[in-house]
């Protein structure tokens, strides 16, 4: 009695007997492929069509936060400005009161700067404190309000010893559509409003 093997690729007879009954198979039509790959659920990869429309969906999700994106960001800008604008003049107050002598701040709207110029640079203690308005992460202007624009003349406000400003003053700080006005009131109050 002879002991059959199992078949193996390894053996020469089997690697030949089955090519010959691969050989019987008749090869398939384009269309019966693509028929059988769209029909197979476990299919892999992407095709260009199913590329297309992701690409299609997010250019419609893209064209719909960009706008809303370009104005909070406007609106980020307005506040961070504002808000260093009202720390900066709430700076020069406290300087005056606790050093008992004026502060003066000096407002350069055509270049959208200002200067405290009694008060001392926390970078460079010798010169002024200087900050721009135009500079990141600002890229805001700054106007007096009652002017509605920037003017070619430099402004000054001067805070007595006693913290009191020369005069009330309105500012508005703008950036794309966005706007804020910073108040300050003859008693001393600085607010946005």
């Amino acid at each position: 009695m002879s002991a059959s093997r199992p078949p193996s690729l390894n053996h020469p007879a089997d690697f030949t007997r089955r090519r010959r009954a691969t050989a019987a198979i008749p090869p398939r039509l384009p269309a019966e492929r693509l028929a059988q790959r769209l029909a197979n659920p476990q299919r892999r990869g992407w095709t260009l069509i199913d590329t297309l429309i992701a690409v299609m969906i997010l250019g419609i999700m893209a064209t719909a936060a960009i706008p809303r994106y370009t104005a909070s960001l406007s609106e980020f800008r307005v506040q961070a400005a504002s808000q260093r604008l009202v720390q900066d003049l709430e700076l020069a107050r406290r300087h005056a009161r606790t050093t008992s002598s004026s502060t003066t701040i000096t407002f350069a709207y055509v270049n959208n700067e200002y200067l405290l110029e009694d008060v001392p640079s926390p970078l460079h203690p010798a010169t002024g404190y200087r900050v721009s308005l135009s500079d990141t992460p600002y890229a805001c202007s700054y106007y007096p309000t009652a002017t509605g624009a920037a003017t070619k003349t430099d402004d000054q406000l001067i805070f007595d010893r006693f913290g009191m400003p020369s005069k009330a003053l309105t500012l508005t700080v703008a950036c794309g559509s966005a706007s804020k006005n910073i108040a300050i009131l003859e008693t001393g109050i600085i607010q946005i409003q």
